[in-house]
Parts: C-alpha cells; sequence; structure tokens
C-alpha cells in the first residue's frame, strides 16, 4: 500500500517537474523571439538613416537591395553610408576604402554600433593620396597601377567566395576583373555610375553578362559570370 502511495506521488512529481521544465522552455522561447525583434527593430532604425545618405538614386538602392538576403557574403569598394545601409541585409560584410580621413568617419560610425560591427567582418585602409604615381586625386578614376594595393586588397580577406559585390570605387574595371576568381554563377556584381562612364563597357566584354542596368541619375548595372 505504501509502495503504491510512493509510486503515484512519484508520478505526479514527475507530471509536475515536466509541466515546470516546459513552462520554463516557453519563457525562454518567447525571451528569444522578443530580443530578435528587438534587435532587428533596434538595427533597421540604425541603419535606415543612412540610406537618403548614400550617392544613390531610391531606385538604385531598392535594385541592391532586391538582390540581397541573409544568407550572402558581400564585397564593396568604395566605402560610405552604403556600408552601414546594406550591410543590414546580408550575413558577413567587407570593404576596402582608399581615402583615409573618410574611412576615420565610416569606421567611428561602425565602432558606435555593436549591431553594424558585428556584421563587417573586416573595414581595411589602402591609402592612396594624391599625387602617388600620377593619381589626380578627388573623383579621379586612377588606375591599375596608382591602385594596385587598392585593387588586389580583395586577396587579404580570407574569403573564398562573395555572393555579392558593390563596386562604387576607383579603378572600378580592373577591382571587377579583380575580384573573378572569388565568384560563382550565382554571384552578382553591382557597378555604379556604369551607363554614363563608356570605358566601363569594358566589363562586360570578358568575364561579365549584364542582367540589370538603370538609365537615370548614376546609372547602375549588375552583372553575372559568362
Amino acid at each position: 500500500m505504501f509502495g503504491h502511495i510512493k509510486y503515484i506521488h512519484g508520478c505526479r512529481f514527475l507530471t509536475i517537474a515536466k509541466w515546470f521544465i516546459m513552462l520554463i522552455l516557453i519563457i525562454v522561447l518567447l525571451f528569444i523571439i522578443n530580443y530578435n525583434k528587438l534587435f532587428y527593430v533596434k538595427y533597421e532604425e540604425e541603419t535606415n538613416k543612412y540610406a537618403s545618405l548614400i550617392f544613390m538614386s531610391a531606385e538604385e538602392r531598392n535594385i541592391i537591395r532586391l538582390y540581397l538576403n541573409k544568407s550572402h557574403t558581400m564585397l564593396e569598394y568604395g566605402s560610405g553610408y552604403s556600408t552601414l545601409y546594406f550591410s543590414q541585409f546580408v550575413n558577413a560584410y567587407y570593404s576596402i576604402e582608399h581615402n583615409e580621413q573618410w574611412y576615420k568617419t565610416i569606421k567611428s560610425l561602425i565602432d558606435h554600433s555593436p549591431i553594424i560591427s558585428s556584421i563587417i567582418k573586416k573595414y581595411i585602409l589602402i591609402p592612396i593620396n594624391p599625387g602617388y604615381k600620377g593619381w589626380k586625386g578627388g573623383f579621379s578614376e586612377g588606375n591599375k597601377i596608382q591602385f594596385h594595393d587598392y585593387i588586389h586588397a580583395v586577396h587579404s580577406l580570407n574569403v573564398i567566395k562573395f555572393d555579392r559585390v558593390l563596386i562604387d570605387g576607383r579603378a572600378r574595371v580592373d577591382c571587377a576583373f579583380e575580384i573573378y576568381p572569388y565568384l560563382d554563377r550565382n554571384s552578382i556584381i553591382f557597378v555604379h555610375d556604369y551607363t554614363k562612364r563608356t570605358h566601363y563597357f569594358n566589363i562586360s566584354k570578358k568575364y561579365y553578362k549584364i542582367i540589370l542596368q538603370t538609365y537615370e541619375d548614376r546609372t547602375l548595372a549588375a552583372f553575372k559570370l559568362r
């Protein structure tokens, strides 16, 4: 009889324990869900304020966004508010910059945001100053001799493949050619100001084919491997 009573109490204890464990699991699950919501709301509020500061039209920004998802690894030549904005739509972001003062400005914004800095894996400076090997400075395009180290900086990132690449800095044609080994058939590269600068057309003559382009404002083009 006493054994039967002990058995009943034991079963009740196990039942209570199971319900208690389930309650704890539900509380933990709700915490994780709400934390993620707060995380992404905070992140979107923080990054969306940079959208209008990017030197692109709304159409160009939206085209790039259309091709990004949270599984992607993305590379960028030529940093800016685009670095802070587009990083929210991918898993890992890498950026290369040549202007030291501009680098410090963007780096400060990255460092003040734990959310953004967790996604931007490497942000590197390859300083190229006006006068270096004849470079005129400013918005001058530069060439593969003047920007050799900048163009080849991709090799120091220790990334096997990039899903998306935004080329919006110096020596854009040479940057497009240099990243070729890091792409596959699903990779897409975006080149800003493509239509307005006819020497950029060399990009589509050898390795790449255009899949989309705009004709208004700064004219963005998207490419895939041939």
